[in-house]
């Protein structure tokens, strides 16, 4: 049964690591919330280790920077774990895209361009996609649609480096993200897609990987996400803070409590 909690002083006692989410939890994107530097300093003050842990299609340094750039200095995290990193890795480890539709922007291309692969503009070159943002915040789900019919004539392989499927911007307009396509694309035209984040399990091992001598008990997961972050950490075993922000801002505390299947519910991350 899900517990209303007032902050993390509450429980805190109970975890040495903390598996926290980014958007939505620490940031809106461009701006840090109230008191999460005061309470990233708590945390570190009672040596309790946070990693972050996030659905962006983005490298780790990438994200550091921007975070930097709002005012959360570095020092006040142990980790960041991103989709993208996971994505990155594997991709790198495997090989097999050598010629690669990408779907997404200029910092997306610069990013994979690590890998050895060549970026094709036409879907009848390439041997994989990967989806790493869409093209703009404001298109539609069936503007990808004749790509993702050729692509699955040829069976080729979706790597979605963001399984999100929805996000709320900071005028709480509701817009599309990868992981809606990467759905359309597997139920609507039988394809293949391979998902790298929250909720699936390599980028909980990436991070468990970061605390090898902790045990999975004394972990807390603190998210927005009841899809992402609370049934991530639940299939893994770990407990977990809903946070009634970000994609759960409309949800009521009732509605929370009965469905999230969450072990905690707070209002903000606050200490």
């Amino acid at each position: 049964m899900t517990k209303c909690i007032t902050g993390l002083n509450r429980i805190i006692s109970q975890y040495d690591v903390l598996f926290s989410d980014i958007w939505g939890v620490l940031w809106d994107g461009q701006t840090l919330f109230s008191h999460v530097t005061e309470t990233l300093a708590e945390l570190q003050r009672h040596s309790k280790q946070t990693i972050l842990i996030t659905n962006a299609a983005k490298s780790p340094q990438w994200i550091e920077n921007n975070l930097a750039a709002a005012g959360l200095d570095r020092h006040r995290y142990h980790a960041i774990v991103s989709s993208g990193s996971v994505c990155f890795q594997h991709l790198a480890n495997e090989q097999t895209c050598k010629r690669v539709y990408l779907i997404g922007r200029a910092v997306d291309r610069s990013y994979l361009s690590q890998l050895n692969c060549r970026f094709v503009d036409d879907i009848d070159q390439a041997d994989c996609i990967i989806l790493m943002s869409l093209d703009s915040d404001h298109i539609g789900i069936d503007y990808y649609d004749a790509l993702l019919a050729s692509a699955s004539k040829r069976q080729l392989p979706l790597y979605c480096a963001n399984p999100d499927y929805r996000f709320v911007d900071r005028s709480g307009q509701s817009m599309i993200r990868a992981g809606t396509i990467a759905e359309r694309y597997t139920t609507q035209y039988d394809g293949l897609s391979k998902y790298f984040g929250k909720p699936h399990r390599d980028i909980y091992e990436h991070c468990l990987a970061l605390v090898p001598d902790v045990d999975k008990k004394k972990i807390l997961a603190v998210g927005d996400s009841i899809l992402h972050d609370i049934q991530g950490a639940k299939a893994q075993g770990i407990d977990s803070l809903l946070i009634r922000s970000g994609v759960s801002q409309d949800i009521s505390v009732e509605e929370c409590l009965e469905r999230s299947g969450a072990d905690y519910l707070a209002e903000s991350f606050i200490w």
